[in-house]
């Protein structure tokens, strides 16, 4: 299995925004990335990868069959 591409992402916010993040990051006992690549995934803009279905090795058809 391959590692996808990671892109990096910069941005400015005002002190307010950023001690919001780091207050909610220690609420939930989690970084900021997660945080943040969770609140992109709720953009609706975003697409899920498309992972190889099992279909498509046969698994899934054998599983109906049955």
């Amino acid at each position: 299995m391959t590692t996808p591409e990671l892109k990096t992402i910069n941005f400015r916010v005002p002190p307010i925004e950023s001690d919001a993040l780091d207050r909610y990051c220690e609420l939930t006992q989690r970084n900021r990335t997660e945080i943040l690549r969770e609140l992109i995934r709720t953009l609706p803009t975003y697409k899920v990868p498309s992972v190889q279905a099992k279909s498509e090795n046969g698994t899934a058809a054998s599983n109906e069959e049955s």
